[in-house]
């Protein structure tokens, strides 16, 4: 793991131009990081959250939408990583606000600082302070590098989408067993065993990303979503998804694979993923990376392609 600034931004600048090509939309901030002081300043936020990544004794780094770090029941869990400070008040205020012991819930086995400061908050989840795609890349890297494992967390509202997927999937799996002439004994045995069945709950994921288009692709701004990035980055580096109870979580490699910031970028920029037109191929990457099957989720109004393609 790259130990100096100097070594990380030697890392970086090969491939600055790229960054700055492909997320046009970042220079139009203020400050604008075409300004060559205002990317080294954020190079060098980048490189304090991965060197606080690395510190993760929880070894796990937690993926979702922005509404996973307003959600106080998470953080609680599994704290939050806030090299250059924390970005979100209200997460802030949940800090303060903690009480004794629900550090040791879950997976949560240390605790850490009362009040974050700027090199002591290690956690699962980001709330980051001077955020970039650069920086969000370092996250992902910082966490490959140092052996951590990747969980997506659902927001809230999520939760219930969720939850009516499972509903429906389960009264699928009893209608079948019905039409297959199943006892009530065997049914019941059955749909006992459907939550510990991977291959059901990859079906159960599927269902939820297929009616949660959000998760991936932002269709108000016609932009593909972070995580989308983040998943894109695992696929890349050797990753692989594994569906568990009620859960998405991805392993690492048997043997390592070194992640570099230059295979990151051109990989994100041979998919076009700085382009709103690449939509269908960046879809079916990801389709393929969570579920073997480039058809698995498809955006609304790709569904023409296809089937034309099929015929």
């Amino acid at each position: 793991m790259t130990e100096s600034y100097i070594g990380f931004k030697q890392e970086i600048d090969p491939v600055v131009d790229i960054y700055r090509q492909d997320n046009k939309w970042v220079g139009d901030w203020n400050p604008s990081w075409n300004d060559d002081d205002v990317m080294e300043m954020f190079i060098k936020s980048a490189y304090l959250l991965y060197r606080v990544t690395s510190k993760n004794e929880l070894k796990l780094t937690v993926l979702g939408g922005t509404g996973v770090r307003m959600f106080k029941e998470l953080l609680l869990n599994f704290g939050v990583t806030g090299a250059n400070g924390i970005q979100d008040d209200e997460t802030a205020l949940a800090f303060k606000k903690k009480k004794p012991g629900l550090w040791n819930r879950m997976f949560c086995k240390s605790r850490l600082p009362q009040k974050p400061s700027a090199n002591q908050v290690a956690g699962a989840i980001l709330s980051e302070k001077n955020w970039t795609p650069l920086l969000n890349d370092a996250l992902i890297i910082g966490a490959i590098r140092s052996g951590q494992q990747f969980h997506i967390a659902l927001e809230q509202n999520e939760r219930a989408l969720f939850a009516e997927c499972r509903n429906d999937l389960m009264k699928a799996e009893r209608r079948r067993m019905i039409q297959e002439n199943y006892t009530l004994v065997e049914a019941h045995r059955e749909l006992g065993r459907l939550g510990l069945n991977r291959d059901y709950q990859k079906k159960l994921w599927r269902m939820f990303l297929n009616r949660n288009h959000s998760m991936l692709w932002d269709s108000n701004k016609n932009n593909p979503r972070v995580l989308a990035r983040e998943l894109l980055g695992l696929s890349f580096f050797g990753y692989q998804p594994v569906f568990d109870y009620d859960t998405l979580k991805f392993k690492p490699p048997r043997h390592a694979i070194n992640p570099a910031f230059n295979a990151y970028a051109y990989g994100l920029r041979n998919l076009k993923f700085h382009d709103s037109s690449a939509r269908r191929n960046i879809m079916e990457t990801l389709s393929d990376f969570l579920f073997q099957d480039k058809r698995a989720v498809v955006y609304p109004g790709d569904e023409r392609f296809h089937t034309s393609q099929a015929a």
